[in-house]
């Protein structure tokens, strides 16, 4: 091995490296935001001589929606983490931009936790409660989708070129997400009662890929029957 070569390999290890420790530092933040998260709820205390029936009729429904905000935002920091764990097995470079949008989209996933801990408080309005933690979460994925932006540009070349499609389907799905969390925002603006409609784009999609995936799967084994 000439020196040039050894001089490459050096590099390449010494880049996959400093990946490696955005990965890390990723993980740990994400993980901290969602353990912060379950600490954030406030186990109700149910006064002596109310039934449990009087105490759900009074404050059941902050109930239902403060869990329903915890699970929102679980899931929200998961897939966000299953994507960006994904992403970075593709990663083969980096630079300062790509760093600082990084540690943007942290910044938005551990401001989580403080919009949920906003919105379990019943004192404030229900209208500016949904908003904040929406807005929070559409933050976290337009931040997140600008990384791929980064990572994906033709000038930049910071990933396998052999990952172009999963790449693509990760910033669709991201994209998806990012207009469907708008889409609340607005709705929720104008009526409060359905601001949860929105949602249901989501599994609606899923169902309509999985769908066109089952029906390719049918045609390609006809076709290897015939």
């Amino acid at each position: 091995m000439n020196e040039n070569e050894l001089e490459n390999e050096q590099n390449f290890f010494r880049t996959q490296f400093q990946i490696d420790r955005i990965a890390f530092f990723s993980d740990a933040v994400i993980a901290i935001a969602i353990t912060l998260l379950v600490l954030e709820i406030k186990i109700p205390v149910i006064p002596k001589h109310v039934s449990f029936a009087e105490f759900f009729n009074e404050s059941g429904d902050l109930i239902i929606q403060q869990l329903a905000a915890l699970y929102i935002c679980f899931v929200a920091i998961g897939g966000l983490w299953l994507h960006h764990h994904e992403l970075f097995e593709f990663v083969t470079g980096y630079n300062k931009r790509l760093i600082k949008t990084n540690l943007y989209f942290l910044f938005t996933v551990i401001v989580l936790p403080l919009s949920i801990s906003f919105n379990m408080n019943g004192d404030n309005q229900a209208e500016v409660r949904i908003l904040v933690l929406i807005v929070n979460l559409l933050l976290a994925h337009v931040t997140f989708y600008r990384m791929l932006l980064i990572i994906s540009h033709r000038k930049n070349v910071f990933h396998n070129l052999k990952a172009i499609a999963k790449i693509s389907s990760i910033k669709q799905e991201i994209l998806y997400i990012s207009v469907t969390l708008l889409l609340v925002c607005i709705v929720a603006l104008v009526s409060l009662k359905f601001f949860y409609l929105p949602f249901f784009i989501l599994p609606i999609r899923r169902a309509i890929i999985q769908y066109k995936k089952y029906r390719t799967t049918g045609s390609r084994k006809e076709a290897t029957v015939k």
